[in-house]
């Protein structure tokens, strides 16, 4: 007898696990949205130091400008993800009381990218309800959820800028000093660190700083010189929350069954 019940819960304990095992499958949409802070760094502004530490050092609150996010992630597996990002944000500088204070130029712009980034759990913890992690206390069962997860991503995009290049004092020379107050279209690469946490089983909070590689254009500012060594870069730092998307026993999202439902 004791044989056989030991058996039976081995049985039920490898089928408990291997659904544990499978339940990430279960959660695989996620809606993002949020916003945050835009950081930019071009020809324009930055330290009085030209030792910027990869243009950290030239990281200014003054300078510092918001942006909004949208985006939606799908798990490829419990450790990867593929992520949709909509972002706008808005970025300004000026040479005053930096190593180019003589010229006084200035330049606002406008950024708005959409990119695909693939996605890499360093660490996760991905227990669910309704599976052998949970546990009870004098109340009852308590169930658990994904806790904690930090990740490096990076990925493709596309950035339409808009800038407004000014300045005061002397015109600056067009032999070396390239001037572009018209709305660009470039790629970029963006790159980073990520980390979420969970709120309840379906809302989580999380939070991404991100550098974003520039590739064909130096004109995010509205200026290029024949000083510049590398293409204008801007980082992204973004609060966002999530929200798992509710699904049926296959993994389909309940609001894709409803509009085929309405016949959509």
């Amino acid at each position: 007898m004791n044989r056989q019940l030991i058996i039976m819960l081995l049985a039920i304990l490898m089928v408990s696990l291997n659904g544990y095992g499978q339940n990430w499958k279960l959660t695989r949409y996620e809606v993002h949205f949020g916003g945050g802070t835009t950081h930019f760094f071009g020809d324009i502004g930055g330290t009085a130091d030209k030792n910027n530490w990869w243009g950290l050092k030239d990281i200014s609150i003054a300078n510092t400008g918001p942006s909004f996010y949208l985006g939606a992630r799908y798990k490829l597996k419990q450790d990867m993800t593929l992520k949709l990002n909509l972002i706008y944000g808005k970025a300004k500088g000026k040479d005053l009381n930096t190593r180019n204070d003589e010229r006084n130029f200035s330049f606002k712009t406008s950024i708005f990218e959409p990119s695909l980034q693939y996605e890499y759990y360093l660490v996760f913890d991905e227990r669910r309800y309704g599976t052998p992690a949970n546990f009870y206390n004098r109340r009852g069962m308590i169930n658990n959820y994904s806790h904690f997860g930090v990740y490096v991503f990076a990925g493709l995009g596309a950035v339409i800028y808009s800038p407004k290049f000014s300045y005061t004092g002397s015109i600056p020379d067009p032999s070396d000093h390239w001037i572009r107050n018209s709305t660009g279209f470039t790629a970029v690469i963006p790159f980073g660190l990520g980390i979420k946490m969970a709120i309840d089983k379906y809302w989580s909070a999380g939070f991404e700083f991100g550098r974003r590689i520039v590739l064909f254009s130096d004109y995010l500012d509205g200026l290029s010189t024949a000083y510049s060594h590398h293409n204008d870069m801007y980082y992204f730092g973004i609060f966002n929350l999530i929200y798992k998307l509710k699904t049926d026993r296959h993994g389909v999202p309940y609001i894709f069954r409803r509009y085929k439902y309405l016949g959509g």
